[in-house]
């Protein structure tokens, strides 16, 4: 689960355009003492380069929107007193929280060496970029589950055409491991038969500009992809909004589908229909989430969806009754490759034969242990 996000500077100095800097923190399965560690690391390190007395030790509730806002303000207000005074527009500082979400982000930020032996900490103009880029740039990058694995990734300002995803692989990952397709919207990459990343972009690629290399040795292998984009603009994710989707019930005879969603949806917005096996769930006059035919059969009426909270964030889940209960669903969706169900149930059977039958052979079994 993404943690914390910080885009880096480029190695050498571009003084002559502009510059946005964000750093993105999520709610994700580290809690309450990642954050207060966090905040002072942000604090500790822009004290550091800025010589002022900032506050330590602020104290985050978990998943609070305010504590996060708190500090957001407190950052904002004592940076502004560094910032150059002949020029406010470099001051420009910016920060969103949500529920889920922090973004902090500078506008018209210098590009400069900060590897060097000597940055120009002598400059007092310089000291408020500076003193942003360095308190920022070592915190933990952007990581997004993929299932059990994690990648990073990172784009710079309007301009630049390129976003860099670095996906971890094995040590003895050779290029004829991997297989690297892409198109207009979606993008695949599978290592050795597994799949790393796989779906739908947030916007539309280059593809003839798009390419992988592998890059590191040992544990600090990475297969590096450079998604070109198609137009100038800031990408705020690589993938569109994913959803999950498992089996669910005492004889897993139901299938739960979770979508999340912003913070402003309602029920009203929604757009859901299931049809003869066809599932379609969007916001009404927008780009569906989940469209197509189903993997298996469905009872029409013991389907349904509903908004909730899962640990902080908001879900459509819709809840799917299956007809056939002792089927096994390989994927959700027809259109999605893999192989066919597993035909353990015969054929004609439905729902309350399946549950009798199951039912039936759990109470054989409880007395035979008896």
């Amino acid at each position: 689960m993404t943690v914390a996000t910080a885009t880096e500077p480029r190695e050498l100095a571009d003084l002559g355009r502009q510059r946005s800097f964000d750093v993105q923190v999520l709610f994700g399965d580290r809690r309450q003492e990642h954050y207060r560690a966090l905040a002072r690391a942000i604090i500790e390190r822009l004290a550091e380069k800025t010589s002022k007395p900032l506050l330590l030790g602020i104290h985050l509730q978990d998943k609070s929107v305010e504590a996060f806002r708190a500090i957001l303000q407190e950052v904002q207000q004592r940076l502004s007193g560094v910032a150059p005074p002949e020029d406010d527009d470099f001051a420009d500082f910016e920060g969103r929280v949500s529920l889920d979400t922090i973004k902090v982000r500078s506008k018209y930020l210098w590009r400069h060496d900060l590897t060097g032996p000597t940055p120009l900490w002598s400059d007092p103009d310089m000291k408020w970029h500076l003193g942003l880029f360095t308190s920022l740039k070592d915190l933990e990058p952007k990581f997004v589950d993929t299932g059990g694995r994690a990648y990073r990734w990172e784009q710079g300002d309007a301009a630049d055409q390129e976003l860099r995803l670095f996906l971890p692989v094995a040590a003895t990952t050779q290029v004829k491991d991997v297989e690297f397709q892409v198109a207009p919207r979606s993008l695949r990459v599978r290592v050795a038969g597994q799949p790393l990343l796989e779906g739908e972009l947030w916007s539309e690629a280059d593809v003839q500009d798009t390419y992988f290399e592998l890059d590191g040795q040992g544990e600090s292998r990475v297969l590096v992809v450079y998604l070109a984009k198609a137009r100038v603009e800031t990408w705020e994710e690589v993938m569109q909004v994913c959803y999950t989707w498992a089996p669910a019930g005492r004889y897993n005879e139901e299938i739960r589908i979770s979508v999340p969603i912003r913070e402003d949806v309602v029920a009203s917005d929604v757009d859901f229909s299931l049809s003869e096996g066809h599932l379609r769930l969007a916001l009404k006059g927008q780009k569906p989430w989940l469209e197509g035919d189903l993997w298996g059969a469905v009872d029409p009426e013991d389907c349904d969806w509903m908004i909730e909270n899962d640990e902080g964030q908001r879900c459509i889940v819709v809840t799917l009754g299956k007809l056939h209960v002792r089927e096994h669903w390989d994927r959700l969706l027809k259109s999605e490759e893999g192989l066919g169900g597993w035909s353990t149930f015969e054929p004609g059977s439905h729902k309350e034969t399946d549950l009798a039958v199951l039912g039936s052979l759990e109470y054989r079994g409880v007395h035979r242990m008896a």
